[in-house]
């Protein structure tokens, strides 16, 4: 019975996020259907220079079998070259080879600054320091280690680097910014019911992971999913239009003798039962 609602509310959950992301830009979609005329379903081609990346960040082309294996922890890819994995970018090489940063945003947990990453090739960058208080810094550390324990996934963002003083996490810069930005994002596209449905599968696919994958011992729990707006905001979307979980910081670890509670106080919002 307890796996039958599992699946039960997995696929609500889905059908809540279809919702979201498909909305109302897709009515003229379903019109042509009905009226029997509807259009080709077409995706634009990526934006520039994302074509050239045939795996994921944090994978790379295994040379024996021709398929993208994730790197080792501790390492990553450093494009355009994709055919090794490099270590993670140290405090003293972040210091060093890391220019001028800029303010980007501050969250409850961290701050946002971006700049560029000054190594075999220049890159755009996201680095994220922990918020100085000894709370935050226990929250903030605690992504990271989420995301060691998570595993690698095509879906769920990897570190190029980071350091422990200050706390800190560099990540690659995603361009088209937080899924907040899907309509934005899909008004690139020549249809956008396609891209949508695609981030659509991609939110199951990292939900099936952290449910059913990620651990032998149970399941990571989304906390930050009690809206709609929160929700949307903890994942990206990559240059070729796919969904990255990007906020792991509340994923605590459900198991059948260890519940979980998210944060201190009860949670309010669109995807709350009362």
């Amino acid at each position: 019975m307890k796996l039958v609602v599992r699946y039960v509310v997995a696929g609500l959950t889905a059908v809540l996020a279809a919702l979201v992301l498909v909305g109302l830009a897709s009515t003229s979609w379903w019109a042509s259907v009905i009226h029997g005329r509807a259009p080709a379903l077409k995706v634009l081609p990526p934006i520039e220079h994302s074509a050239v990346f045939t795996c994921a960040q944090g994978f790379y082309i295994n040379p024996h079998d021709g398929q993208c294996r994730p790197c080792p922890r501790g390492t990553f890819t450093s494009p355009p070259s994709i055919v090794e994995c490099v270590p993670l970018l140290t405090c003293d090489e972040i210091s060093r080879d890391i220019g001028s940063l800029a303010k980007f945003s501050t969250g409850g947990v961290k701050t946002l600054f971006r700049g560029r990453w000054k190594g075999p090739h220049v890159h755009a960058i996201d680095v994220l320091v922990a918020r100085p208080h000894p709370g935050l810094v226990d929250d903030f550390k605690m992504g990271k280690d989420n995301l060691d324990a998570i595993g690698p996934h095509p879906l769920i963002i990897r570190p190029i680097g980071h350091c422990n003083d200050p706390p800190m996490l560099v990540f690659p810069l995603y361009r088209l910014g937080s899924a907040l930005n899907v309509n934005a994002v899909a008004a690139q596209v020549e249809d956008a019911l396609e891209l949508r449905l695609q981030l659509v599968e991609d939110y199951a696919s990292i939900l099936v992971h952290l449910h059913h994958q990620a651990s032998s011992n149970g399941a990571f729990v989304m906390c930050d999913a009690d809206s709609v707006g929160k929700l949307l905001s903890q994942f990206l979307i990559s240059d070729d239009y796919r969904l990255i979980l990007n906020d792991v910081d509340a994923l605590p670890l459900a198991t059948p003798t260890h519940k979980i509670k998210c944060g201190h106080r009860e949670l309010s919002g669109d995807f709350v039962g009362a």
